[in-house]
């Protein structure tokens, strides 16, 4: 992955970022919140994510308001013996306005696909012949879209708290470290509503990526639809640290984001 100038840093920035009428459970009641879908069932979001702070290109910073939208669709292409399910998720991101403007050359929308392992209970795992600098992102865009938070092994009452916390081989032999708390805030038929806080970060680099040191951290709200095991919206915000390097070129960048995510009809 190459990189130049503030505006190929803001797209490298950018693709980093890459939750009614029924009735309500009694709070002794416990409710099981897990992942699901049957084999072949396709999910589609659209999100929108901002973010605003200081990028440093070659040690000259400037201050930035970058945007981005885009949609990823998720198809499930096994149901496995432990309730896991083997993913495919496709991301199309649209160019990002970098203070305004477009980013990229011609307009063209980014396509990003990444085959995972997911638990029910959220735990990820890439599939082998992932890109190193690409699945780190996507572990990013995944957490702190709000779209797959860590969930409970066990049945919440409404208003009970759980803290999950997983380090994880990305490809390439970096590791991930990623720690939710969370809240069951309420249930009302088949949706619960969650609060949650946490962060994400590279716990160990690997030779040749160009990402050094990464931290996100972030809260929101979270809907989740009970039936389905999906998210259906969220959002999110919080603080971006990155360091790394464009070529030879040292970046790093400081960003407060907002992301919010929907389920398509």
């Amino acid at each position: 992955m190459r990189f130049r100038g503030a505006g190929a840093a803001a797209a490298f920035l950018a693709l980093v970022l890459a939750g009614c009428g029924t009735k309500a459970v009694k709070p002794t009641e416990l409710t099981r919140i897990a992942y699901g879908g049957a084999v072949g069932e396709k999910r589609t979001w659209s999100f929108e994510q901002t973010l605003r702070g200081e990028i440093s290109f070659g040690g000259l910073p400037q201050l930035v308001v970058v945007k981005l939208k885009g949609e990823v669709t998720e198809t499930v292409a096994e149901v496995l013996p432990d309730g896991g399910r083997r993913l495919s998720q496709v991301w199309k991101l649209s160019p990002p306005e970098f203070n305004g403007m477009p980013v990229g050359p011609g307009g063209s929308a980014t396509t990003i696909t990444a085959g995972l392992l997911r638990a029910p209970s959220g735990e990820v795992a890439p599939l082998e012949g992932g890109v190193p600098t690409t699945d780190l992102l996507m572990w990013a865009a995944r957490t702190f879209g709000g779209f797959f938070p860590l969930l409970p092994r066990e049945r919440v009452a409404v208003g009970e708290k759980w803290t999950r916390a997983e380090t994880a081989p990305a490809a390439g032999g970096l590791e991930v470290q990623r720690t939710v708390n969370a809240r069951l805030d309420a249930v009302e038929g088949e949706e619960a509503r969650i609060s949650t806080d946490g962060s994400v970060s590279l716990s160990k680099a690997a030779p040749g990526v160009p990402i050094e040191e990464f931290r996100l951290d972030c809260g929101g709200e979270i809907t989740f639809d009970l039936a389905g095991g999906v998210v259906r919206k969220s959002t999110q915000d919080g603080v971006l640290r990155l360091k790394g390097r464009a070529e030879k070129t040292p970046v790093s960048a400081r960003a407060r984001f907002t992301s919010k995510m929907t389920l398509v009809p």
